[in-house]
């Protein structure tokens, strides 16, 4: 090849790799493409933008609801905790020849476990909607983490999406 006609092509591959998708994690910029847009088997349709998004967003909801569920978790096992250190340092000072005391004891008891077993029931629910968000975040990163898109497929996407 003479000199000027490799330099030609070298310009002409540099200039169609330009304008051909790359592959940024979904959510980053996507380069814009003047060429008619080819999807291959890693960039994303915009109905599958659309999916992505969708999922995307609903792993937030879940995720910001799962704190604040947490959180309540937390505080109740903790007055859970502090419970039955009550009822155990009463146990020990329980006379158990007052028929009144004992059955006040006895209460307690009834009002401790009641409490115990609401807490659990709050914590298996949690536990059901923590193992969903798994399911949910392996969805995404199988179906949308690691595609490509291109920009203005996911600028009309978030568009239809927000009404805009």
């Amino acid at each position: 090849m003479k000199p000027d006609l490799f330099l030609k092509f070298a310009a002409l591959v540099m200039a169609i790799m330009a304008f051909s998708p790359q592959a940024p994690a979904f959510g980053q910029k996507q380069i814009e493409t003047l060429e008619k847009k080819i999807y291959k088997e890693n960039i994303l349709r915009p109905e599958e933008i659309k999916d992505c998004v969708i999922l995307e967003r609903d792993i937030q909801k879940v995720e910001s609801l799962l704190k604040k569920e947490r959180e309540l978790l937390v505080a109740e096992e903790k007055g859970i905790a502090m419970n039955r250190d009550e009822i155990l340092e009463l146990k020990k000072n329980l006379n158990l020849q007052d028929g009144e005391e004992v059955q006040n004891f006895n209460k307690r008891i009834k009002e401790f476990n009641s409490r115990r077993e609401q807490y659990n029931a709050s914590a298996g629910a949690y536990s059901e909607k923590a193992d969903k968000l798994t399911v949910m975040n392996e969805k995404y990163n199988t179906q949308c983490a690691s595609k490509t898109y291109y920009e203005e497929d996911y600028k009309a996407t978030l568009k239809k999406l927000d009404g805009k």
